[in-house]
């Protein structure tokens, strides 16, 4: 499936679509706060205009529909150019950048890649987490960083069966970006560089696109669905915590797979064994 989408010419994306029997195409409500102001345009012509915050028309792709799917992320960022009909615009993407209809203010953030580990202010642009494989290879830790935000974001979404958690990311995985600046080793969702900032994963119970009111529930498969130390052996939101860079000099992983149905997907049987002891706070 990833080699359909990276080897399209075009991809439409129905971001607004609660599933796949939903339309997509409906006439657009503005859902902002407008604020309209009378000018003069020449001594006896009037006219009026609107305004409202700059600051939410800012577009989060997080709050469509779509990114509720963990099969619709690959399609999202391994796709060379996309039209997607958001809930607010018309967006087109490909390599060269963004545009939207009429130029519609609603554009993503394109944040800097640091991990931040302040929710409100990271992964609001996913296609800016997909660096060229030659930056990412001259910025590692900007790759990791990357993969992190993007595993964050891939974790609040969903699947039919939970066992295709990770095989929804796969196509993502094998993107040079991360093979070559993180692997060649891959475990079950965590890369091979760095990986002790990788096993500080942790679950989050709130994300700003659900109401002050809701949460997220976690919960552990009854069938196999990851090792343990992998993120994906939850159900849930979760997200990563920073290590000090002493612990990452003090600890040598080391990890054998012994089988795997997909080198970049579920793991079929898997062992750790910690050369050091550490703590980690």
């Amino acid at each position: 499936m990833k080699d359909i989408y990276a080897s399209s010419t075009l991809t439409i994306v129905a971001a607004a679509a609660e599933s796949a029997s939903k339309g997509f195409l409906d006439p657009r409500a503005n859902q902002e706060i407008l604020h309209t102001i009378p000018f003069r345009i020449k001594p006896n012509i009037f006219g009026r205009m609107s305004i409202n915050k700059l600051d939410a028309a800012c577009y989060d792709e997080r709050l469509e529909p779509i990114a509720k799917r963990a099969w619709t992320m690959q399609e999202q960022l391994l796709s060379n150019r996309t039209l997607t009909f958001t809930t607010r615009t018309m967006m087109w993407t490909c390599h060269e950048g963004i545009k939207n209809f009429a130029n519609s203010l609603y554009f993503p953030h394109d944040l800097d890649a640091g991990y931040n580990a302040n929710d409100e202010k990271y992964s609001l642009n996913l296609h800016s987490l997909l660096l060229d494989p030659e930056e990412a290879c001259a910025d590692k830790e900007k790759s990791l960083s990357c993969w992190m935000r993007l595993v964050t974001a891939y974790s609040i979404r969903i699947t039919s069966f939970e066992r295709d958690k990770l095989n929804a990311l796969a196509g993502i995985a094998s993107h040079p970006s991360f093979t070559y600046a993180l692997g060649p080793g891959y475990f079950a969702g965590l890369w091979q560089y760095n990986l002790a900032r990788q096993l500080t994963w942790q679950t989050s119970s709130w994300h700003r696109t659900l109401a002050e009111d809701e949460s997220f529930t976690f919960s552990r498969s009854v069938a196999y669905q990851a090792p343990s130390w992998s993120w994906d052996s939850l159900n849930g939101r979760r997200k990563f915590k920073f290590i000090s860079d002493r612990i990452e000099r003090t600890l040598t992983p080391f990890a054998r797979i012994y089988s795997a149905f997909d080198a970049a997907g579920v793991l079929s049987r898997s062992h750790w064994r910690r050369r050091h002891n550490m703590s980690i706070q």
